[in-house]
């Protein structure tokens, strides 16, 4: 016969079924779900146009550009100045315990140049009485990476945990980016674009996460201090990834170098960003400074009228240079943000103002004639005339308004949707042979030593009156 169970082992099994109850409870929800739920997330927009800092390297081979904005790195364009495609990365700092804070919400944020003759910037974050960041910034001169050396100090004489909070916006839209977990690294890539990026640390992160924007993002997860998300995917909408970084802010857990790669896939960001990690930050930043040093060295130096400002005439000029494209040499656009309303969603993809319009590519182009660079302006007035001009109306005025999105060409008068193209993979579609032999072309060295500024602009009008049109006069 079978006998019926005791007291004794019906109060054990109880036991038991509470005890799993419970640590379904307790246990992480990554633990359960491995793809983020809350898709697509927040609607995705760009970060204000006040930039505090911009750079890239003169090298044709690294297609990245970064700017810098009130304490945090913001639009990240690749691969030409056309695409943003990192909206922001921010650092979380917390104590596990009683706050978690970005530290670009800090009391007191700072950003200097850690190199006066180039385009390296330094932000400084502090929080009294609880953590200061420093971080430094450069882009690796033979790669598409993105260089950070962070440095955390806690100033609670406790260990802290240190967070990368990471918004891609691939491709000019961030609404159809899929983010995945490798081992250490966080992947991304868009649905509309072959754009990808790769985001890896030195020490590595010790744990990762994908999510949407404001439903499944690391900061939403770090409400309650601690990192418990761990969602292997995020599939097609507002992507934002997280890792924790094992910096503590003490002793020897206080630096590490984060890369943000990019490529066609996935596995070449990869790469790339794990390559320029193992050059070293010290030995990437020393090239990236080399290469504005020699720039500046062939140009004609700091004028009289600029001798107590050097430092700021230097970044003017290095400045204006990096607004060039690297693969539609010429194309010089307007300013690598999205001001006022385009920032929002006015237009998607955005354009405003990382366009070339006919009127800036002017100014720009008589700004690096007075400093010598005349190389530079005669690209400008190619891109001008075999680029940016409508292929009909060569013979006609360019307007200063006229604006076109990198390597864009037009066919047409009319409707800039309907008549421009820059071809399937992205690249430009040419519609004109270039010809130099009707112009004559701008050469510092044709010029008398003493000519001044102005002359020089009215040179350079001459010289694009020789070509095939004569642009109208900025107003």
């Amino acid at each position: 016969m079978n006998r019926p169970p005791s007291p004794l082992s019906r109060v054990r099994a109880w036991s038991a079924i509470v005890a799993l109850a419970t640590l379904s409870l307790v246990l992480p929800t990554a633990a359960r779900a491995q793809t983020a739920p809350g898709a697509p997330g927040d609607n995705a927009i760009w970060t204000p146009a006040d930039k505090d800092g911009y750079g890239t390297s003169t090298t044709r081979s690294s297609k990245v550009w970064h700017t810098l904005d009130d304490g945090r790195l913001t639009e990240v364009y690749y691969p030409d100045l056309g695409t943003p495609s990192v909206r922001t990365l921010d650092f979380v700092v917390s104590d596990g315990e009683t706050f978690a804070e970005r530290d670009s919400d800090a009391a007191i944020r700072a950003v200097d140049l850690a190199d006066s003759r180039s385009l390296t910037y330094r932000q400084v974050n502090e929080e009294p009485g609880r953590f200061r960041i420093t971080k430094t910034y450069v882009t690796d001169p033979g790669r598409n990476v993105l260089l950070v050396d962070v440095r955390l100090e806690s100033l609670t004489g406790k260990a802290l945990d240190a967070y990368a909070v990471y918004d891609p916006g691939l491709g000019n839209d961030g609404m159809d980016d899929s983010g995945t977990s490798a081992g250490d690294a966080l992947l991304a890539s868009d649905a509309g674009s072959p754009v990808s990026s790769a985001l890896v640390a030195s020490p590595g992160f010790t744990k990762t996460s994908n999510g949407y924007l404001g439903t499944s993002d690391g900061w939403k997860d770090l409400a309650d201090f601690r990192m418990d998300w761990t969602y292997d995917s995020a599939p097609s909408g507002n992507v934002v990834q997280t890792g924790k970084t094992p910096l503590t802010g003490l002793g020897d857990a206080r630096d590490l170098t984060l890369a943000v790669g990019f490529g066609p896939r996935t596995q070449p960001a990869l790469g790339a960003a794990k390559a320029s990690l193992a050059a070293g930050f010290t030995s990437v930043r020393a090239a990236y400074e080399s290469g504005w040093h020699n720039y500046l060295g062939k140009l004609k130096g700091v004028p009289p009228s600029a001798s107590g400002h050097a430092t700021t005439y230097n970044v003017s000029v290095m400045t204006l240079a990096a607004h060039e494209d690297k693969t539609h040499r010429g194309g010089y656009i307007a300013s690598p943000t999205m001001p006022w309303v385009w920032g929002t969603g006015l237009e998607n993809p955005s354009g405003a103002y990382h366009l070339v319009w006919a009127r800036d590519l002017y100014q720009i182009a008589t700004a690096l004639i007075a400093a010598g660079d005349s190389a530079g302006a005669n690209r400008a007035v190619d891109y001008l005339f075999f680029t940016q001009q409508k292929a009909e109306a060569r013979s006609r005025r360019t307007p200063q308004s006229t604006e076109r999105r990198i390597g864009e060409t037009c066919n047409s008068t009319r409707s800039r949707s309907r008549s421009c193209s820059r071809g399937s993979s992205g690249a430009p579609t040419r519609t004109s042979t270039r010809t130099t032999s009707r112009r004559r072309p701008i050469s510092s060295s044709t010029s008398p030593a003493r000519r001044s500024p102005l002359k020089s602009a009215g040179r350079t009008r001459a010289a694009i009156r020789r070509g095939r049109s004569r642009p109208r006069s900025p107003a």
